[in-house]
């Protein structure tokens, strides 16, 4: 292994997750690499929008893949970024470019390239926001659709795109030499940058460690954070086969034993909220059954819910519901 290996290792796998993001007009080749601090934008950071993931049921959370420890790993969604940097209280490093940029090509051969790269990648999060179509792709079918896979950062090319019409409009505001790293904290604000095509790996790699310093606090690396998910998903899911109750017991035991991190737990929170309004929807149906004048219904839905969700609050609330149909029963 390589002494910047070692390095990398050693001082960024608890790191966080960088975003990249977006084109602006490049300056000569011959400016210098920039590793700047740089304030918030004036405009904030992008607004979530219908269908994002923030909005979607967290129980429906994704495990993402397992990748070789060799290729770095990409993604075109700031939002996911974002989901992902506040549970691993890392950086997200948005990599602003296009293929019409001399620098972004010498920086992908010279920085992206080393094998050394790929560790950065698996400490922080590194978002493609990558305009142009004249690059290496090929034609994917994906759920019975064509679709155009860009062999760069291996994603689909119009979600690079999509991500870098989305950061140029919000971290570009003058003139940078691409490529332009920004690297945003978990919530998305912009705490540092990285430009131009004479940068080196270390510049990266230097310029995370200070942006972790800012975010404070440990971070899980990509391979820890999808060994939890693996777990959570497999807690999640036997949910129905073992009861609500129990598995939200389960959450908190595996909270108490293995997640130290912040993001981590409120994650855990959130989807033992998610599982109890399961059950809070349960009761509301039972409710309707009740009113529509079906008690014998409503008894039974809410005797199951009790079962479920053993333990806990909803269970609770289901027998003050099951009392009052009882009193309802009676002359």
């Amino acid at each position: 292994m390589s002494t910047l290996s070692s390095l990398l290792i050693a001082s960024l796998l608890p790191l966080g997750a960088l975003v990249s993001t977006a084109l602006g007009g490049e300056l000569p080749n011959s400016g210098v690499p920039v590793a700047a601090a740089a304030s918030p934008t004036a405009s904030g950071t992008p607004g979530r929008v219908a269908g994002t993931s923030g909005q979607r049921n967290a129980l429906g959370f994704e495990v993402p893949p397992e990748r070789a420890p060799s290729k770095p790993r990409w993604i075109a969604d700031y939002f996911d970024a974002v989901d992902e940097a506040r549970r691993r209280h890392c950086a997200i490093v948005m990599m602003i470019s296009s293929d019409a940029s001399e620098g972004f090509k010498t920086v992908s051969n010279q920085v992206y390239s080393e094998p050394d790269f790929s560790a950065l990648t698996d400490a922080a999060i590194f978002v493609a926001a990558f305009d142009g179509e004249d690059h290496a792709c090929k034609e994917k079918k994906i759920d019975g659709e064509k679709v155009l896979w860009c062999e760069i950062f291996d994603l689909p090319c119009k979600h690079h795109r999509a991500a870098h019409k989305r950061a140029y409009s919000v971290f570009v505001k003058k003139a940078f030499q691409n490529p332009l790293h920004a690297i945003l904290d978990p919530d998305g604000t912009e705490i540092a940058r990285v430009q131009g095509h004479q940068i080196k790996l270390d510049d990266l790699s230097l310029a995370l460690r200070e942006a972790q310093k800012k975010i404070e606090g440990p971070a899980l690396g990509y391979a820890e954070y999808r060994e939890h998910l693996l777990a959570l998903r497999e807690m999640v899911d036997l949910r129905q086969k073992k009861g609500w109750g129990r598995q939200i017991k389960e959450l908190h035991k595996y909270t108490a034993k293995s997640l130290q991190n912040e993001g981590m737990q409120d994650f855990v929170a959130e989807l033992e909220r998610a599982m109890l309004r399961e059950g809070r929807d349960r009761l509301r149906n039972a409710e309707v059954q009740l009113d529509a004048g079906d008690a014998k219904a409503a008894r039974k839905e809410v005797s199951a819910v009790i079962r479920d969700f053993r333990d806990t609050e909803v269970a609770t609330e289901a027998r003050a519901l099951k009392k009052k149909i009882e009193d309802a029963r009676r002359p």
